[in-house]
């Protein structure tokens, strides 16, 4: 069927990799620290690399595509160590496309989504658990306090559409809001 679409889609596969885990902010509602610890460790720049450029090979073999979900839980929170990998991605030329989830704060960085675009970023994942201040409060979410304005999230559309990144996110809803939507 893929076929169908024309030359280079014999194959479309998405493929996980993991380039750190760990957080060490332990917000009361996530799994992350239980499950990897509060510390964050990180493989090094040039193994994410080589794992890029073997999947782009693979899928120039295969004459199909390929994109990669980087399943950390914040690919960008260390973010001096994130623009050090975007820019060996680049160097290497060993983008393909991508999805990541990070913190919408991080948004605010413009080098950053300049270097998360053209290392072949296009989707970026937020998770939002709310807008209500005192929802965040209790969830010891400071983050997302931050970004949760208007203009934040219009200047970040502008930021992400301007560099052909697309913006998903995901809304939970915390205990204290669903009482008091009832």
């Amino acid at each position: 069927m893929l076929r169908k679409l024309g030359a280079g889609w014999g194959t479309f596969r998405i493929i996980p990799v993991e380039s750190g885990r760990g957080c060490p902010y332990g917000c009361e509602f996530c799994t992350v620290t239980g499950f990897f610890g509060d510390s964050i460790r990180f493989r090094t720049n040039k193994s994410v690399v080589d794992e890029l450029l073997l999947l782009k090979a693979r899928a120039s073999s295969e004459r199909g595509q390929i994109a990669v979900f980087f399943i950390d839980d914040n690919f960008a929170i260390n973010v001096k160590r994130t623009k050090s990998l975007l820019r060996d991605i680049i160097a290497a030329n060993a983008q393909v496309h991508w999805v990541a989830q990070i913190s919408a704060n991080l948004l605010r960085d413009e080098e950053l989504v300049d270097l998360i675009a053209a290392a072949g970023g296009k989707w970026i994942f937020i998770g939002m658990e709310s807008i209500d201040p005192a929802t965040l409060r209790t969830s010891t979410k400071v983050s997302t306090s931050r970004v949760s304005t208007p203009r934040f999230w219009s200047d970040s559309r502008s930021a992400t559409s301007s560099r052909s990144l697309h913006l998903f996110l995901a809304w939970t809803t915390t205990l204290p809001e669903l009482r008091t939507a009832r």
